[in-house]
């Protein structure tokens, strides 16, 4: 009996591990983080690129709707940002006054700030401010942060059906345990 109570709590506990929210946040089928990063938007670009989640390809959040940007806002930047700012996916870097996506993703929706984008100084680079707002800024600009966008897949990762067998094999076994008792 003592064997089924210990197989019972490790069951209930991989049934929860499976099913618990990992670190970063999922919204409408993506998932997003604030990576604390010191770089220039290249920089950033680079090293979201090489990010993945539960076998996720990583990339700078591109923000295609205003309940997008709403929920990076609310939910990664004001929760985790250590800076007053955050690079964002989006440049007009190979032509001036046309912005365009890291994915390549219809750019259908801005929240720039008043009287952005401006381009002083030949700024290319998109980056959210403390206001949840948008401005473009320089290559040579250094963010503390930026945003990372995992694309969603319709395919659970194998470990969490691992997890998930296991602990209702455990419940299984427990329910065997009460009847033969």
């Amino acid at each position: 009996m003592k064997l089924c109570n210990i197989l019972i709590t490790f069951s209930l506990g991989l049934l929860v591990v499976g099913t618990a929210s990992a670190v970063p946040m999922q919204f409408n089928g993506h998932w997003y983080d604030e990576i604390r990063f010191s770089g220039t938007w290249e920089q950033a670009n680079a090293d979201a690129n090489s990010r993945t989640h539960n076998s996720l390809q990583g990339h700078l959040a591109t923000v295609t709707s205003a309940e997008e940007n709403s929920f990076i806002y609310n939910n990664i930047f004001l929760q985790l940002s250590a800076d007053n700012w955050s690079w964002l996916g989006g440049t007009d870097k190979g032509q001036e006054g046309v912005w365009e996506w890291v994915t390549g993703e219809a750019w259908s929706y801005s929240a720039w700030r008043s009287g952005e984008p401006n381009n002083v100084n030949n700024e290319d680079y998109l980056h959210m401010w403390y206001t949840g707002t948008w401005n473009d800024w320089t290559a040579s600009a250094i963010a503390g942060t930026y945003i990372i966008e995992y694309e969603a897949s319709d395919i659970p990762e194998p470990a969490t059906f691992a997890l998930m067998s296991l602990g209702l094999a455990g419940l299984g076994y427990r329910r065997k345990c009460k009847l033969t008792a």
